[in-house]
């Protein structure tokens, strides 16, 4: 069990161990089979978002089963804190990144995590992984005493000759099973080197040309479209969660194009991109600009370096969700 689940619940009331271990035990099950939908839920109500009696029944009947006056309506800083538990879990049991780039979507709209550590564990799984070259390790031999051996003191005897012409295949098999996972291995790693490199060198050159994808120069945009189109352009150069490199990239295009920080009203009339709204409500309400973009609704005036690096993360987080 996880000190800190402990720590929150029972700073929150008194609860027997039985019932201390008998929730985490729950919670485990109900993060281990949370959908895309019920992470983003989780990441929302661990922000203080509330409990949706009817839509979150997902996560407080499991626990109404063995605590039968669990309170629901009233139990929101007791739910809160189950989510951010359940939500840390997610993001630190090294699966998949999803759920930290929706905890950070959270913070970019400005919600309140419940606790600093869910923070620092969305940041430490959101670095770049690195790509390490397999380690090759030399196969056993095949061609061993124990084969060899009998073979050439029994070369005349026929039930001899069969059974070690058995083990040699088996062995041989087993050799080139080791050789061909490891090979199967390297190339793998090739073809991620080659997919990472390939974005690395297709962002240098956007950012060479100076110009949005259909040629037209960032010079010649209003502030709201070199912001929003800078940001879907370079989403497609993105391996994983953006980078600070990626964020400084965004920054360089709006420094080039000579566009003012201050805060902007966006308007539609020469943007390039086309948005389309997640159907998912709990996604929708973690990326609030590309959803209104989608459903052309207006923004609140935000510097264009805000509204590029917050589309950024909403783009690649969709982009995201989609694939998996």
């Amino acid at each position: 069990m996880d000190p800190k689940f402990a720590d929150r619940m029972s700073d929150l009331s008194a609860i027997t161990d039985e019932i201390l271990e008998q929730r985490w035990t729950t919670l485990m099950g109900i993060a281990k089979a949370a959908t895309k939908h019920n992470q983003a839920r989780l990441v929302l109500i661990a922000c203080g978002a509330g409990l949706n009696r009817e839509g979150d029944s997902w996560l407080w009947e499991p626990f109404r089963e063995h605590e039968k006056t669990l309170p629901v309506d009233d139990g929101a800083e007791l739910f809160t804190r189950l989510a951010e538990c359940a939500t840390r879990y997610l993001i630190s049991d090294g699966g998949h990144v999803l759920p930290a780039m929706l905890l950070r979507l959270a913070c970019n709209t400005s919600c309140q995590p419940f606790s600093q550590d869910l923070v620092d564990a969305s940041v430490a799984r959101l670095k770049e992984s690195s790509v390490a070259l397999p380690r090759f390790s030399v196969p056993a031999p095949f061609w061993t005493t124990e084969i060899s051996k009998p073979l050439q003191e029994g070369a005349a005897d026929p039930s001899i000759v069969a059974t070690q012409v058995g083990a040699l295949a088996s062995a041989t098999q087993t050799t080139l099973t080791v050789v061909a996972t490891q090979v199967a291995a390297v190339t793998d790693w090739a073809a991620e080197v080659d997919r990472r490199l390939s974005k690395e060198q297709r962002l240098i050159q956007w950012l060479l040309n100076g110009t949005r994808e259909d040629g037209t120069p960032w010079t010649s945009l209003s502030t709201g479209a070199i912001a929003v189109d800078a940001a879907a352009e370079l989403a497609k150069f993105v391996v994983g969660p953006p980078q600070p490199r990626h964020e400084a990239s965004l920054a360089q295009v709006l420094l080039v194009a000579g566009a003012s920080d201050s805060p902007i009203a966006v308007a539609a009339t020469d943007i390039a991109t086309q948005f389309e709204a997640p159907k998912d409500l709990a996604l929708a309400q973690l990326t609030p600009i590309a959803t209104a973009l989608a459903n052309s609704t207006a923004l609140p005036e935000l510097k264009p370096s805000e509204i590029g690096l917050r589309l950024l993360w909403e783009i690649t987080t969709v982009d995201l969700w989609d694939a998996s």
